[in-house]
C-alpha cells in the first residue's frame, strides 16, 4: 500500500513524508512512488489524477510547510511527473522495477496476411520486396535528451549573487497537463507504395563532369615587389647624381667664385708691416764685413736670418740662374705658433649652504591643517569615489607637522589602492561584449546580457538581473577586475581589500577580512606603509 500524507490541518510539515506519499525509510523514492501510485501503473487516467492530488496539496500546504522541505518535495514531484510523461523514460523505469507490460494484439493481423496474400498473387514483383511488412514504424536509434539537466543548482546562483531563492517555486507548482500523457516527438513518415516507385522511378544518366574554372590569382605581391624595384631605382639614380655634382656640400663664403661653381677663395692680405731701412752690405754675404774677415757678431741665441732686407734683395740678383722659369717671389714666412697660455688656477668650490630647516607651523595652521584631513576621511568614509584621492593628494602640498604628514601619506595611499581597484572594474566592464560567457564560481556559468560603463545585465538559471556599478556583489566585482589587472599581483589585492571595506554594500564577513589581507602583502608594496595604512583605517572605520 502507497504511504498516504498527513492532513492538512495538523502541525508545519517538516519532512517529506508528511508532503509526498513516501515512507520515511524510503530514501531514494521512484516516480510512481512520489504520486502514491504501484510500480509500473498503466492506467493513464489514474496516473494523472495522482498527480493532480499532490499538486493541490503542495499549494495548500505552501504556507504552514517547511520551505527547504516544500522545496525539495516540489522538485520530486516535478521531476516524476517529467519521467511519467516521456515514455520511452518511463518503459525505462518499468524495466528497471521488473515490470512487464501487456503488447495489444494486432487486431487486423488476419487482414494484412490476407492484403499480403492477395499482393504476393497479383503482384509479379513480389518476391523481389523484403520479408518485413513495408509500412512498418522504424525503431528510433537516438533517445530523447533529459529534461532534468537544466534544472541545475538554482540556490547556489542565489546565494553567490545575493538573491532570494523565488523562481523554483514558482516554475514547479504549474499545473500538470490532464489526459494522456504526449507521445515523443516522432515524424510521421508517409506510406508509400513500394512497386510503383519502384517500377516507376527514372533512370540516373551520367554527365560528364564540368571542368572546373581556374581560380584568378590576385597580383597584389608582384605589383607591392614593383613598387619597392622602382624606388630602389630612384633612390640610386639620385645618389649617383649628387656624386657627381661634387660630392659634398659646400658653404659660398663671400670671395669670388668659379663659372663651374668650384669655390675660390680670395687671396691672402698683402703684409702690411712696414720693412726696415737697409744698411751697408757687399751684396754677397749680407751682413759679413766686405774685409772678407767673418765675425761672428750674433750673440748666441738670437734669430740666424738677417735683418737687413737690402743686402737680402742684393745677394737674390747676384744668385740668379739663367732659368727664368723659377719664380721669383718669396714664400710668405711660416707664422710662428702662439705659446701656449699659463693654466689659471682652478677657484676653489665655496661650500653650498645647508638648507634651512622648515619652520614649524604654528597653532593656527595645524588646526586648519587637522580640519582638512578630518574633511578627506569623511569622504573616503562615504564612498566618495571621485573626489577622495585629489582632496588626500592636495593635503601631501600643504605645510604640515610630522604626525600629519604621516596620516595624510596613509590617507593618499587608501584612496589610491581603492580607486584603482575601481578603475579596473570599469575597464573590465568596458571589456564586455553581449553574449560573453564566463564562471562566477565553479559551475555557475552567466551569460552577458548587456553591459556598459556603469551597468551590468546577466542571465544565470534562466532569468536575467541588472546590477550598477556599486551594486555588484563582490564575488562578481572580483571577477570582473580579473579581466583587466592579474588578482595576485600585491597592489590589486591591497586595493580589493580597501574597496570592500568602503563599499557602503558590502557585507560584515568580507569587511572582517580587510586587515588580514592588508597584513599579507605588507612589505610588498612600494613605497607603501602597510602598517600605517591599517592604522589609520581602523580609526576611520571604526567611528
Amino acid at each position: 500500500m502507497p504511504h498516504r500524507p498527513r492532513p492538512i490541518d495538523e502541525s508545519p510539515a517538516s519532512s517529506l513524508s508528511d508532503l509526498l506519499p513516501i515512507h520515511a525509510s524510503v530514501a531514494k523514492p521512484n516516480a510512481y512512488q512520489v504520486f502514491g501510485l504501484r510500480s509500473g501503473e498503466q492506467n493513464d487516467e489514474e496516473v494523472t489524477a495522482a498527480m493532480q492530488r499532490i499538486y493541490d496539496r503542495l499549494k495548500e500546504t505552501k504556507p504552514t510547510a517547511d520551505p527547504n522541505v516544500w522545496n525539495q518535495a516540489a522538485k520530486l514531484a516535478e521531476a516524476a511527473r517529467k519521467l511519467l510523461e516521456d515514455p520511452q523514460r518511463r518503459r525505462s523505469l518499468d524495466e528497471s522495477l521488473g515490470v512487464t507490460q501487456s503488447k495489444p494484439a494486432a487486431s487486423n493481423a488476419g487482414g494484412d496476411r490476407e492484403t499480403a496474400s492477395g499482393q504476393d498473387v497479383n503482384d509479379p514483383l513480389a518476391g523481389l520486396l523484403p520479408a518485413a511488412a513495408p509500412l512498418a514504424k522504424p525503431l528510433s536509434s537516438t533517445t530523447p535528451l533529459s529534461k532534468e539537466s537544466n534544472d541545475a543548482k538554482p540556490n547556489s546562483a542565489s546565494a553567490v549573487l545575493g538573491v532570494t531563492p523565488t523562481q523554483t517555486a514558482a516554475s514547479v507548482l504549474g499545473t500538470p497537463p490532464l489526459g494522456t500523457p504526449p507521445s515523443p516527438a516522432v515524424p510521421t513518415v508517409p506510406q508509400v507504395n513500394t512497386a510503383e516507385t519502384s517500377t516507376g522511378a527514372p533512370a540516373i544518366g551520367w554527365e560528364p563532369p564540368k571542368p572546373k574554372k581556374k581560380r584568378r590569382q590576385k597580383n597584389t605581391g608582384v605589383y607591392l615587389f614593383g613598387f619597392f624595384i622602382l624606388v630602389m631605382i630612384g633612390v640610386i639614380i639620385g645618389l649617383l647624381k649628387f656624386l657627381s655634382d661634387g660630392g659634398r656640400i659646400a658653404v659660398q663664403p663671400a670671395g669670388t667664385s668659379a663659372q663651374d661653381g668650384v669655390v675660390v677663395a680670395d687671396p691672402m692680405p698683402a703684409q702690411t708691416n712696414p720693412r726696415t731701412p737697409a744698411g751697408k752690405s757687399d751684396g754677397i754675404l749680407g751682413g759679413v764685413p766686405a774685409s772678407g774677415i767673418a765675425e761672428n757678431l750674433r750673440p748666441p741665441g738670437t734669430d740666424a736670418r738677417p735683418t737687413d732686407d737690402s743686402s737680402m734683395g742684393s745677394a737674390e740678383v747676384a744668385m740668379q740662374t739663367p732659368e727664368t722659369s723659377m719664380s721669383t717671389t718669396t714664400p710668405d714666412p711660416e707664422p710662428t705658433p702662439d705659446p701656449e697660455p699659463m693654466a689659471a688656477p682652478e677657484p676653489t668650490p665655496n661650500p653650498k649652504p645647508e638648507p634651512a630647516p622648515n619652520p614649524e607651523p604654528s597653532a593656527a595652521m595645524v588646526q586648519a591643517n587637522q580640519a582638512k584631513i578630518e574633511a578627506v576621511e569623511q569622504l573616503i568614509r562615504s564612498a566618495n569615489w571621485s573626489e577622495m584621492k585629489s582632496a588626500a593628494d592636495g593635503l601631501l602640498k600643504l605645510e604640515l607637522n610630522q604626525p600629519q604628514t604621516e596620516r595624510a601619506g596613509a590617507l593618499f595611499d587608501i584612496a589610491d589602492l581603492a580607486t584603482f581597484y575601481r578603475g579596473a572594474i570599469l575597464r573590465g566592464l568596458a571589456s564586455l561584449k553581449t553574449g560573453n560567457t564566463f564562471e562566477i564560481v565553479d559551475d555557475l556559468p552567466v551569460i552577458v546580457v548587456e553591459a556598459s560603463a556603469e551597468s551590468l545585465t546577466i542571465q544565470y538559471n534562466r532569468r536575467s538581473k541588472t546590477f550598477t556599478i556599486d551594486e555588484l556583489p563582490p564575488r562578481l566585482a572580483e571577477k570582473i577586475a580579473s579581466f583587466a589587472i592579474s588578482p595576485e599581483q600585491p597592489d590589486a589585492v591591497a586595493g580589493q581589500a580597501l574597496y570592500r571595506l568602503i563599499h557602503p554594500k558590502t557585507r560584515d564577513e568580507y569587511r572582517d577580512d580587510t586587515f588580514k589581507i592588508l597584513a599579507s602583502v605588507d612589505g610588498e608594496l612600494e613605497k607603501v606603509d602597510s602598517a600605517m595604512i591599517q592604522k589609520v583605517a581602523k580609526e576611520i572605520f571604526s567611528e
